[in-house]
């Protein structure tokens, strides 16, 4: 884990600093496929010859969006080379696997270097095998679920590492940035956009993910820790940063279950989305020896996002040292009864023994509509006596536009909870209905 200070330097623009992206890259052996991906003259050619396979000019790609090139990006793979995807379309129709240690495939924008993947099943587009690999990154690249074919596609890049039996893999680090991932016409769709399991010091930037299926089960970015072995450093997800990505028409933008601790997400818009972000971190270690005790998971921070959504703009259960700061909510009309901006609750799981310790502040809430639904600014939920949400500070908050059924509503299983500088409203207008035991409510504003 970082420190709280390194944590603060991480998030933002910084992230995407060149010291951060060699950071990334310390102690991959790429050679010049490396200086290809900075702009170094040498590596312009874009060929073997400069350390750097070319999907056409090596492999013989078409590009023509009609071709089969499935073999060709599979050999550019097999070459243990990074992978070069020139302007073009190109159709693929079943797995790519990448078995090497390392690997690194980019192109020249999402929009001109552009996949489409029509596999005739429902498969992964770029899958890992093995105990995974050391590094991956993926850069200015398309993908996009593409056929006549019904059905839906599994993942577009599937980056899983595992635990097994004594032998610890040291999770690698993984650098995608500037990748779309989307749907060509109506059907099919991809069910998960990107899948990093097991990560630790992994960064999303700037990536788009397009109507990404929309059942709820459905995901933009799924980040999950290994569920074979106890929480620690070789099974977490930690450290993961997703940074300016945007999600459009999906059930879920981005889902985080298991122990990944210190994840940040900001500067993120979540557009006609069902749920924002998901977060569990109920215990489900099945390996031995099981970990006595789990606080639940922890450092998970959310920062200058925008949610536009009909259920949950931030789900999370079982999640301390929780922040959500600066975000924009808007509850779209047609929104579910029971939907939240804000959702933060305990379960009774018995390996749960941590305090919540969160803080909503600066946060804006808008809702779309005048009807009776039931809908929530801030709903805090404890799971019984032994199992309370406490510590928590919510701060500095605005309620805009139509009114919430309850702007901040904490129910009885809640302890040490502060509200301050926000504008709760009369009773009309959803005032905090149930402070529960020992809370405090700091003259917020009526208005």
């Amino acid at each position: 884990m970082q420190s709280n200070d390194d944590r603060k330097s991480d998030l933002g623009p910084s992230v995407g600093s060149p010291m951060n992206r060699r950071q990334v890259l310390t102690g991959v052996a790429l050679g010049a496929g490396v200086a290809a991906l900075v702009g170094s003259p040498a590596a312009k050619a874009h060929s073997v010859a400069s350390g750097v396979y070319n999907v056409k000019v090596d492999g013989g790609a078409i590009g023509n969006g009609v071709a089969d090139d499935t073999s060709k990006f599979q050999a550019a793979i097999n070459s243990g080379l990074p992978v070069y995807v020139p302007p073009g379309t190109y159709r693929v129709v079943s797995t790519l696997t990448v078995a090497s240690r390392s690997f690194v495939m980019y192109g020249d924008g999402p929009d001109i270097s552009m996949v489409y993947f029509e596999p005739s099943t429902a498969s992964n587009f770029l899958n890992f095998s093995g105990r995974g690999i050391d590094q991956l990154m993926i850069r200015n690249l398309g993908i996009s679920a593409s056929g006549s074919s019904t059905t839906f596609h599994d993942t577009a890049i599937n980056a899983q590492w595992s635990w097994t039996g004594l032998t610890h893999h040291t999770v690698p680090s993984a650098f995608i940035e500037n990748v779309v991932i989307g749907q060509n016409g109506t059907t099919p769709r991809f069910n998960c956009g990107i899948h990093l399991h097991g990560g630790q010091l992994c960064r999303i930037l700037n990536c788009s993910f397009f109507q990404i299926r929309e059942p709820r089960d459905a995901i933009g970015i799924l980040i999950t820790a290994t569920t074979d072995g106890p929480p620690g450093p070789e099974n977490n997800a930690c450290e993961t940063q997703v940074v300016g990505c945007y999600f459009l028409f999906q059930g879920m933008g981005i889902a985080i279950v298991g122990f990944a601790e210190g994840t940040r997400i900001a500067n993120c818009s979540f557009v006609s989305v069902i749920r924002g972000i998901w977060i569990d971190g109920t215990p489900v270690f099945s390996g031995s020896p099981q970990a006595p005790s789990y606080y639940g998971l922890g450092a998970i921070f959310i920062q200058d996002c925008h949610f536009d959504f009909f259920l949950f703009g931030v789900d999370a259960q079982n999640v301390w040292n929780f922040m959500v700061r600066g975000s924009h909510f808007l509850l779209e009309t047609g929104a579910v009864s029971g939907a939240a901006c804000i959702k933060h609750a305990r379960t009774n799981s018995p390996m749960l023994t941590g305090s919540e310790n969160a803080l909503y502040t600066n946060n804006i809430f808008y809702r779309n509509d005048n009807t009776s639904t039931v809908v929530f600014g801030i709903y805090v939920n404890g799971a019984s006596a032994d199992n309370r949400m406490k510590d928590i500070l919510i701060d500095a908050n605005r309620f805009c536009n139509q009114p919430f059924t309850h702007r901040v509503y904490l129910d009885t299983y809640t302890t040490r909870i502060r509200v301050t500088g926000t504008n709760l409203g009369n009773a009309g207008q959803g005032a905090t209905l149930d402070l529960g035991t020992a809370n405090v409510v700091d003259s917020p504003s009526p208005a």
